[in-house]
Order: structure tokens, then sequence, then C-alpha cells
């Protein structure tokens, strides 16, 4: 199967105008997996933005006496379309503003395009719509951006598919991105139109992983009942997470319930609130405060007021009275408005974004920070190092790969506010003294990449015997203990490479 008018069209549209669209083209493996997962040759079926017509070209090689049908608003991809599938009814109309006829299927990859005004992705009104044009029985097949299994927005979709649909597959892939144009990782959507609720409430979902780069078999890791799935919850975990943590996590008390979990300012100023190392020169002292601004400025699990190089000038009522640099350095910025929001200075923090390196820094004093991390400040009677050695166990950081978000396909993981705050820890009082110990028994200096922990015997010996602690106080024995962290490592893995593992653009041909 090939499409060469399609790759052609890809390649005259500049990348900037089809990531406007939302228009990526579509690898013609991951087309024949979405093909594969479909159990019953459709009499119709419908792409909603086929652009030059790869989904209903693999339709119609797979099913020959399919009718098939195409919504596409890009004039140029419809005339291509139209020249590759000379027998299918076309139409140069939006989905969303189309009459909805009935069909058996409804396949493609919509657009990945951001309702700013509605806070979510424009697919998210693709699958309502689809729900128009089925009729019982009939199929949704959808490449989707994965983030609906994460993000808040994603409830919203998660209520609209349990609420019309039995939904059959949940696939994403652990070898590669699929879009070599689109930083977002990707999943694969199946589900059938269902007007009985107890048969979606019965409905087997399966959750399935894709190991190797395609063409492969997705295999199956998890099953669950669609009642049993909710719509509250993210649904990313039961990709990902270990049976162990996703029986653990419910008796498990939250870190919003240990601790308060602030953002760092945001300033949509910095130049301004964080002065450079010259301007500080002319500023009083006590307008400047210590400021960790970067993660990067901390990369172990340890880190001394004293050392930082950044401040944040703070400075709440420049009246009469203000020293003479600091009223100096508001006029020479001609700043009208020169407060912050109100923020408590802290000991330990979190960073919102992760690579391979997980550390939660704790300070000898307070001090402020930038929106780049979280604060976090323990609740009465929960002792601070002692919630720093559990936010530095293997444990954490197995959840921070399972609560954070993997949508985008950079290989970041990124961690929300609400999302920090509903990560389960065990509850550490009654073993402050021995989680301290074990805090102070991790090495100074940088810490060592997840994958590569065991390759730094000072590193590994400390970080066992923290985990030791933490295991002994959620009551895991050694043998769970080890499928923690062997979990956690494989996770870590797994997202880094995924990410460096883009689809060859030129050795498959590829297109909307």
């Amino acid at each position: 199967m090939q499409d060469r008018l399609g790759d052609a069209h890809e390649r005259l549209v500049p990348a900037a105008e089809r990531h406007a669209r939302g228009q990526y083209f579509t690898p013609i493996p991951v087309i024949q997996l979405v093909l594969d997962l479909l159990p019953d040759p459709p009499a119709s079926a419908l792409d909603p933005a086929c652009g030059s017509g790869r989904f209903l070209l693999g339709a119609a090689a797979r099913w020959p006496a399919a009718r098939l049908h195409g919504l596409e608003t890009d004039p140029e991809a419809l005339r291509l379309a139209r020249t590759n599938l000379p027998d299918a009814t076309l139409a140069a109309t939006s989905f969303l503003d189309a009459t909805p006829s009935p069909v058996d299927l409804v396949l493609g990859n919509p657009p990945y395009v951001r309702d700013r005004g509605r806070k979510r992705d424009l697919y998210v009104d693709f699958i309502e719509r689809s729900a128009r044009w089925l009729g019982p029985g009939g199929r949704l097949a959808f490449v989707l951006s994965a983030a609906w299994l994460d993000v808040g927005y994603g409830a919203e979709v998660r209520q609209l598919l349990q609420t019309d649909f039995a939904i059959e597959w949940i696939v994403e892939s652990s070898a590669e991105r699929w879009f070599p144009g689109a930083k977002v990782n990707t999943m694969v959507l199946v589900a059938r139109r269902e007007p009985d609720a107890a048969v979606r409430a019965a409905q087997e979902v399966r959750f399935a992983t894709v190991h190797e780069a395609l063409p492969a078999t997705p295999v199956v890791g998890r099953t669950m009942r669609q009642s049993d799935l909710g719509s509250d919850r993210p649904w990313g975990v039961f990709l990902r997470a270990p049976d162990l943590w996703l029986e653990g996590r419910p008796a498990l008390p939250t870190l919003g319930a240990l601790a308060t979990v602030r953002r760092g300012f945001t300033t949509n100023a910095n130049r301004f609130f964080y002065p450079s190392d010259a301007a500080r020169e002319g500023i009083e002292p006590r307008y400047l405060r210590p400021l960790l601004k970067s993660p990067k400025r901390v990369p172990g699990v340890r880190a001394a007021a004293a050392a930082l190089t950044d401040a944040v000038f703070v400075c709440e009522d420049p009246a009469e009275g203000t020293g003479a640099g600091a009223r100096q350095w508001i006029r020479a910025n001609d700043r009208e408005s020169w407060g912050l929001p109100a923020q408590t200075p802290a000991r330990l923090f979190l960073p919102k974004g992760y690579g391979d390196r997980f550390r939660s820094p704790l300070f000898d004093a307070p001090v402020f920070c930038d929106q780049q991390l979280y604060q976090v400040l323990p609740a009465s009677g929960v002792d601070e190092k002692a919630l720093a050695a559990l936010l530095n166990s293997t444990w954490f950081r197995l959840s921070l790969e399972l609560v954070g978000r993997v949508n985008f396909g950079d290989g970041v993981l990124w961690l929300g506010l609400e999302d920090a705050r509903r990560i389960p820890l065990p509850d550490p009082r009654g073993r402050e003294e021995a989680l301290g110990a074990a805090f102070d028994g991790l090495p100074d200096g940088p810490v060592p990449p997840l994958p590569e922990l065991a390759a730094a015997p000072a590193w590994d010996r400390a970080q066992r015997e923290l985990d030791a602690v933490v295991s002994e106080l959620m009551g895991l024995s050694g043998e769970q203990s080890a499928i923690v962290r062997a979990a956690a490592s494989a996770l870590c893995a797994r997202r880094v490479r995924k990410a460096a593992s883009v689809r060859n653009p030129s050795s498959r041909p590829r297109s909307k």
C-alpha cells in the first residue's frame, strides 16, 4: 500500500503550516495496526479528516466491498484523496459541521489542535461527534494523542466513551514514537457503539502495548471491566503500572494529605524579579532572597541556601523608607506593579519535569522557588527529613512515572500540581528516626540516572537501605520491593528510549 501523492504533499507543505492545522501524516504501519484490531469487515467506513486518503486506501485494500467516505477541509489534500480513491464518496466538509449519515466504522487520525477556550484538544469533539454517525455495533478506531489517558480534561473523554461506547482496545507503543513531526505520544483507541448500559459495564477493555518497532503485535498487559475503570482517575496506569502499585495505592495517604504542595513564582517578568548579578549590586540585600530558579541548580538530594546563585527581588511596599537601591531598581524598570504573590519559603522541593534523574532536594534553610518547582511544606506532625526520605525513595519514583504525564514525545515526565498532590505515600509518622538516618546515608553529589543506579555502588547501597525502610513501613516483602525497583527503572528507561526512537520519516511512506 502506497500513497506517493500524499508523500509529495507532505514534503511541499511547510511543517509550521501542518502544525497549525494539527495535520500529521500517519505512518503506514500504524494504519495497518489500527486495521488489524478491527474484528469484522464493515459495510461502510468514514474517515472524518481523510487528508490524502491513507486510512481509506488501507480500508479499500483490506475490505474491497466496503463503501468508503471521507471528509476534508484542505482543498489540496482532498484533490489528492479523490485521485487516490476515485470510487469513494469524498466531500469538502468539516466533520464537526457535517450532517451525520450512518456508517459502520469511523476511523482515522483526528487533528491535534488545542481548543484553548474549552481547554481541550479538538479530537475530543471528533469522538463526541462520531457517536452520532455510528449505529449500534458500529466501531470507532482512532489514532489519538495519549494525553486524554492522564490529563485533567481527559475525564471528559473517559466519561464520554463510557456513556456511548464499549471500549475494546487501548494500545500504545513502548518502543517508538509513531509521528516524527510531532512531539506527542500517541495511542490507538478502538470502541464499539453500544446503547445498552449493562453491556457497556461488562465490556472487557484490553490495555495493550507494542513492545517493538512496527509492524508488531500488541501484547495485552491488563484486561479490565469497563465498569471498574471510572472516569475521574487516569487510565494510563492500567497500561504501565505493576499490579503491586495498583493494589497498594488505595490504602496509602497522598502527598497532599501529608504536606502542602505549592507552585513556585510565576513572575511574568523574570528580568525584574530575578535581577542579574550586576543588577543586584545596587539593591539592598534585605530585598534579595535566595531563589531556587531551576532543578538544575541542585543535582543532589541536599543543598545549602547560601550556595544558590540566584535571588528574587521581594519588596512588598516601596513607599517612604524603602531603600534607595530598591527604589532605583523599580524606577529603572518603569514598574507599576512590583509585588509577587505571597510565598512562604520552603526547604523541600519537587521538580515539575523529570528526565532520568530523580531527586527531591532538602535545603538547610528555607528558600523561595520558581514555577519550575513545587514547594513541599509538611503538615503538622510530619517530620521534614522523614518526608524528604520518602520523596527520594524508589516507591516515589515509580509513582512519579505512573502519576506524571508522558503525553509529550520529548521524553520529559511532567508533574502537574494536582498530580503531585495525589501521589500515594506511606505515613512516615512513627518511623522518623529510621527514615532520617536513611536519608542522611544518601551520598552527596549528583544523583545518578535511575536506570544506571546499580552501576554506582555507593548510591545503589544507600538507595537500597532507604528503600528497605520504606518497604518495611508499607509492609512489602523483599520480592515486592524488588518489583518496585525493577518497574521504576524499566518505566524510566522506556520513556527516555521511546523519545529517542522516532520512526524514521524517510524509511517508510506516510500520509494523513
